[in-house]
């Protein structure tokens, strides 16, 4: 082999290297996509008969939730097809896990994390921005069935494994990275439906090929530092390749280039994971309660219109294209209330996830190289999830908790009981906003105005111009305009500014309770009780300068304590000392 074609192979072996870097990143970033959406289908199991009494009850309409609701949901006799009753304005018919399982890991602006914004109102105009992305876009009606297919693998091959008396994570491990792979392959802007599934076929478990096969070059050597292992394992793919001419060549190409169709490709999957900074607490707390804050209005517009039908008596005979009206405007935002919920509550389940609760995954993205501090969160992140962590929430009540591919196992049952009263606490949260008209019980006692609370607002129903026809409003526009009037202007379904913040307090989002964040776990409440194994990272500010990231080293020098911190050296040597990490803490890369 030449220089020339070194050169072009070594250049090769680096992409393959970096791009396997990423794939760790990903490789349980947050719970699987079936533990989310059973999370949420449980949950939605709980408040299914509130929800249907609810409607049917404040419209005083008998059977009204058969107008809102798909019929799936009181007419099917399958357990499966009874979930899906939510029919998004694009057509998609879904169960609330499935959106549970569909945000923040498949739609969203990868250049524009929501928990990164400088303000509330740019965080509630990106998280609008992904649920329209979901919900509303052609795209999205033609990945989600494949998504969901591919979701369905999940829990197919869990049942099995389950019923062998075996655990999740092996079935899980099982399906191993191409089944990651093929989500990314899906999310892929460049390809039309056709191409994504053929994709898929092409690359699911009926393949005879070994995916997750290994070359026999990677055998286990030890090394001394990390650019000697990633630097011996590319002379040894090399040295490999050569002694086998071309036809290793080709077995090199199945082996590592089968992903080769998503280098530097636009996979939204991949692309979302690498900055999954969304995901993390307190990040993970702060989009919940923009995405909640944001159900709670789409409530109160539902419930208004709702009051309006009411008032002027449009189920009387002969006013059904007047009444057909509202109830399609009323639809509109009953179903994007409880939209918004289970998009905020799949980061509300990321908070049950012990990695997730004290990894400063957007600290050690800042201070280190991007790369490098994306595999440090990872190593962190799964260490406590594997191990496990003990947790307590702000209601005094303590319990042991593991992570991703764990969910289903016996010694998360208490925290996967938690999840689900979360989960459920929150949405139902979202239907007392609808039927009392308030954000809380709390803020309507509040009020004085109880009984005459909605007469005061007027009722839209002329649609204003659809968002996709109006181009994103420039920096400088945005300054000589409340960006919430700007989002209210460019789409009929947003109701943040005239819903929620106004000086009746039954409005004001200040008095929302959120008792799903009292339920979930506290990092601060459980690092107490977790002094035996503390966190892997500390990032510690300091006043009037930058902050400093510190790591876990094991100290037998002083009594009773076996852990100590150390830092990571100083700001300007930091990628040096972030990369030599790596190998201290025994992080796997390759």
């Amino acid at each position: 082999m030449g220089n020339g074609g070194q050169r072009g192979f070594f250049s090769c072996m680096a992409c393959v290297v970096a791009f396997i870097c990423l794939l760790q990143v990903i490789d349980g970033t947050s719970f699987n996509g079936h533990e989310h959406q059973r999370a949420g289908d449980e949950a939605w199991s709980s408040v299914y008969s509130e929800i249907q009494q609810t409607l049917d009850d404040t419209a005083q309409i008998p059977n009204f939730h058969r107008s809102i609701l798909h019929f799936n949901c009181w007419k099917s006799g399958k357990v499966r097809l009874k979930r899906k009753c939510l029919t998004m304005p694009n057509g998609l018919v879904v169960s609330f896990g499935d959106i549970v399982a569909l945000a923040g890991d498949f739609y969203g602006d990868p250049s524009a994390p929501i928990s990164q914004a400088k303000n509330a109102d740019t965080r509630r105009y990106r998280f609008y921005n992904a649920y329209k992305q979901f919900a509303e876009s052609a795209t999205s009606k033609e990945e989600t069935p494949l998504i969901l297919d591919l979701i369905k693998v999940e829990q197919k091959r869990i049942l099995k494994y389950l019923r062998e008396k075996k655990t999740a994570r092996e079935a899980y491990e099982s399906l191993g990275l191409q089944h990651e792979m093929n989500f990314a392959r899906v999310t892929r802007s460049d390809r039309t439906l056709g191409q994504k599934m053929m994709a898929f076929i092409r690359s699911d478990d009926r393949n005879n090929l070994k995916k997750n096969e290994k070359p026999q070059v990677l055998a286990k050597k030890k090394y001394k530092n990390l650019w000697q292992k990633i630097k011996g394992k590319v002379s040894a793919y090399h040295a490999w390749a050569v002694d086998k001419g071309a036809e290793a060549m080709h077995e090199l190409s199945v082996k590592i280039g089968e992903y080769s169709d998503l280098f530097d490709k636009d996979a939204r999957y991949l692309a979302l994971a690498k900055v999954n900074f969304d995901h993390f607490l307190p990040n993970s707390k702060t989009v919940y309660k923009t995405g909640h804050e944001l159900a709670i209005a789409s409530a109160l517009k539902a419930r208004q219109i709702l009051e309006s039908m009411r008032q002027r008596n449009v189920n009387a005979p002969g006013r059904m294209h007047e009444y057909n009206k509202f109830v399609h405007a009323f639809k509109e935002f009953f179903i994007q209330a409880l939209a918004l919920e289970g998009m905020a509550n799949h980061f509300l389940t990321d908070m049950f996830a012990p990695g997730h609760l004290r990894t400063p995954r957007v600290a050690l993205h800042n201070f280190c190289h991007e790369t490098t501090g994306a595999l440090l969160s990872k190593c962190s992140h799964d260490e406590d999830n594997k191990l496990g962590m003990h947790v307590k929430n702000e209601l005094g009540e303590t319990w042991f908790a593991v992570g991703d591919s764990k969910y289903f196992d016996k010694e998360n049952k208490a925290n996967r009981r938690k999840c689900k009263e979360a989960v459920v606490a929150s949405v139902k949260e979202v239907l007392n906003a609808f039927k009392f008209g308030a954000v809380s019980v709390n803020a309507l006692n509040k009020t004085k105005k109880n009984t005459q609370l909605f007469n005061n607002h007027r009722v839209i129903m002329d649609p204003l111009p659809d968002a996709d026809e109006i181009a994103k409003p420039k920096n400088a526009f945005l300054k000589k305009l409340s960006l919430v009037t700007v989002m209210n202007a460019v789409s009929s379904r947003f109701p943040y500014e005239d819903y929620l913040d106004q000086s009746d307090a039954a409005y004001n989002s200040k008095e929302i309770d959120f008792l799903a964040l009292r339920i979930a776990p506290s990092p601060t409440l459980s690092e107490s009780l977790n002094s035996a194994r503390p966190a892997m990272f500390e990032f510690r500010k300091k006043t009037g300068r930058r902050g400093e990231m510190f790591a876990r080293r094991k100290d037998s020098s002083r009594i009773g304590l076996n852990w100590k911190y150390v830092s990571l050296g100083r700001i300007r040597k930091r990628k040096n000392w972030c990369e030599l990490e790596l190998q201290t803490q025994g992080c796997e890369i390759v």
